[in-house]
C-alpha cells in the first residue's frame, strides 16, 4: 500500500486517512539530499502504528515482527536503488568529492583535510 508520508517533529495519534507519519525522516530527508542525489534519498516505512493500532502497542517485539515480515519487500526495494545508484552520477563533474563538500558547507581547513583523508582510504 502506498500512502502520502508527512514527517513530523513529535509523535501524531489523529491520523489523516490516506496518510503515514514518519518521525525519523523529517530530520532524515534534508540532511541527506545535500549529500547525495534526491533519486537515491528513500525511506522505508514500516507502520508500527495506526488508528486501530495505538503508538502505546508498539515494543520491540512487534516491529521485529513488522520487519520481518516485510524482509523480502525491503530487500527488492534495497535491490532497485543500488540498479539506480549505478545509473546516477553522484560525483561532482569536476574536482574531488570532498572539495564539493568543502565549497557546500563551511568546514575549517582541518575538517577539509580530515574529510579529504577518510575519502581517500576508501571512506564514503
Amino acid at each position: 500500500m502506498n500512502s502520502t508520508l508527512i514527517t513530523v517533529d513529535e509523535p501524531e495519534e489523529i491520523y489523516r486517512e490516506g496518510a503515514a507519519y514518519d518521525m525519523e525522516a523529517a530530520g532524515f530527508f534534508p540532511s541527506a539530499t545535500r549529500c547525495s542525489s534526491s533519486e537515491l534519498v528513500q525511506s522505508i516505512k514500516v507502520i508500527s502504528d495506526n488508528p486501530h493500532q495505538s503508538i502505546a502497542s508498539v515494543n520491540a517485539r512487534l516491529i521485529e515482527e513488522l520487519i520481518t515480515k516485510n524482509l523480502s519487500k525491503i530487500e527488492q526495494f534495497i535491490n532497485r536503488l543500488s540498479e539506480l545508484s549505478i545509473e546516477v552520477k553522484v560525483l561532482p563533474a569536476s574536482g574531488s568529492l570532498p572539495e564539493s563538500w568543502a565549497n557546500r558547507w563551511s568546514f575549517s581547513v582541518r575538517r577539509v583535510i580530515v574529510c579529504a583523508d577518510c575519502y581517500s582510504d576508501g571512506g564514503p
